[in-house]
């Protein structure tokens, strides 16, 4: 807007103009709040702009007209050529395919409008100008790659080492527990009973019940002991 309110101010109200125009044809709330606020600007520019606003060498006047006219001039041709491509591509054609089929004795009708396609203009649009290829390219996946990583290791060597650790060292107790009852408790009770039945075999072998050996093992019991009183 300055560059053309360098050539006058007055053109503040041709763009203005346009923009009402705009208004009436779209009846835009935006447009409608856009133009409200542009009034705080244009009324005080028509009174009298600031000092030194407008203040520009005629040489830089000419060199701005000169910049901004030359850029509608490759502007416009630009739009011009692509709204008749696009005329040419999709507007001018005003053929159908029909494509017609039985269901159920119902008779369907598919119309479709053929499709082009502009060699490296259809491909661009249709991806989105590959914003979304460049977003998961660039950022997502360096970052999520790193950070998958780290948290599965996390989750490993961190959150599931505790109960780890836990379960192993359970299992130790257990196993410690299981040991002293088999070979500390229990071997008191199996250490008891096999002396008890050692002990009973032994004397089993000493009373078989014949009298005749009872009265010899008293005999000898007898000299050992007449023995002993006469050696001590």
């Amino acid at each position: 807007g300055r560059i053309v309110g360098v050539m006058s101010r007055w053109f503040w109200l041709v763009g203005y103009g346009i923009g009402i125009a705009v208004l009436i044809q779209t009846k835009s709330p935006i447009l409608f709040l856009i133009l409200l606020l542009g009034l705080f600007t244009l009324l005080p520019t028509l009174r009298g702009p600031r000092p030194g606003y407008y203040d520009v060498h005629p040489s830089r006047r000419l060199v701005m007209a000169v910049c901004y006219f030359g850029l509608l001039a490759i502007i416009t041709p630009v739009v011009i050529i692509g709204l008749v491509a696009g005329w040419l591509l999709y507007g001018s054609q005003r053929e159908l395919h029909h494509t017609v089929t039985e269901d159920a004795g119902h008779r369907i009708v598919d119309v479709k409008r053929p499709s082009y396609s502009v060699p490296v203009l259809t491909p661009v649009l249709e991806n989105g100008y590959y914003i979304d290829d460049l977003y998961m390219n660039i950022i997502v996946r360096p970052i999520m790659g790193p950070i998958a990583d780290a948290t599965v290791w996390v989750d490993d060597y961190v959150i599931d080492a505790v109960p780890h650790l836990t379960a192993a060292g359970t299992k130790a107790i257990g196993d410690a527990v299981v040991w002293t009852d088999d070979n500390v408790v229990d071997g008191v009770y199996h250490g008891t009973a096999g002396t008890a039945g050692l002990l009973g075999r032994f004397l089993r072998q000493l009373f078989p019940g014949q009298v005749q050996q009872y009265v010899a093992l008293s005999f000898a019991g007898v000299v050992a002991i007449a023995a002993l009183f006469v050696i001590f």
